[in-house]
């Protein structure tokens, strides 16, 4: 996939969102969206020798919505939904979700994924022809469409998506590093996420750690894989000349109150039961 084609996708797509969304957008002096240009124009001006970092125009997008989500377009338009800055506790766990999906557009996964998706779908079509051409049904080619579309994402798409993600958490914990954020949080908000979702599985008795079809990484995963990290990120942040962090601070702290919490409600539930 060229870089104008996906340039010239990455503003339609930024059209279509405006579009979406444009009765849910919060207005430019919202203390909200002054947060998330705050926590943006940081972590922008923090890793200002990243080649790709010129090339984008950024804009920045507030969704007055209770989806917790974040992206950002490959032209550089960050978008964010008030669902996510409501479980970001701190600008420090703001700035690891905006570092993340700045990572992706940084780091061209559009392109290519894209790319990928195209060059499978053209290997797909020989196959597909013989299975007509051998059982000229509606009904076979149906599910012959599915199945292959299926085996697609399983073998292809979504573990392509997994790398990609893990790969942003890292770019992203860096660049969050370089920023001077508290990297410490990155650990600690996954596992908040965890509890949350865990929190609504339970209640709805939902399978968990689903991995293998899923287009992102369980959190358990996430979580493992940023600790491991921290050390590096900490040292990055030292050497660009950031304060000293408090020792006293522990980013558990919390996460451990809403694990008891989850257990407390958890334990009422089945006693309402």
């Amino acid at each position: 996939m060229y870089p104008d084609q996906v340039k010239k996708l990455s503003k339609q797509e930024f059209q279509n969102n405006l579009k979406e969304f444009e009765d849910n957008i919060v207005s430019s002096d919202s203390k909200i969206y002054n947060r998330v240009v705050n926590v943006s124009n940081k972590l922008l001006k923090g890793n200002r020798d990243i080649r790709q970092i010129y090339d984008k125009s950024w804009t920045v997008t507030v969704v007055d919505s209770s989806i917790r989500n974040a992206f950002v377009l490959p032209c550089g338009n960050i978008f964010v939904f008030k669902g996510m800055l409501d479980i970001c506790r701190n600008d420090d766990q703001l700035a690891i979700i905006i570092g993340h999906e700045m990572s992706h557009a940084i780091l061209g996964h559009v392109a290519e994924q894209l790319t990928q998706t195209g060059f499978i779908s053209m290997l797909l079509l020989v196959p597909m022809a013989v299975i007509w051409a051998m059982l000229p049904n509606d009904g076979i080619a149906l599910v012959t469409d599915w199945f292959i579309q299926k085996a697609t994402d399983i073998c292809f798409s979504l573990p392509h998506s997994r790398r990609h993600e893990m790969e942003a958490d890292e770019v992203g914990l860096m660049m969050a590093a370089k920023a001077c954020f508290d990297v410490r949080e990155a650990p600690a908000l996954w596992e908040i996420m965890e509890v949350i979702d865990s929190l609504n599985e339970d209640l709805m008795s939902t399978d968990k750690d689903l991995e293998f079809l899923s287009s992102h990484p369980v959190h358990s995963s996430r979580c493992e894989s940023l600790s491991e990290l921290l050390s590096p990120a900490l040292k990055i942040r030292l050497e660009c000349g950031c304060a000293r962090l408090d020792p006293d601070y522990d980013p558990q702290t919390f996460v451990h109150y809403i694990k008891e919490e989850k257990r407390k409600y958890l334990a009422l539930e089945t006693l309402d039961e």
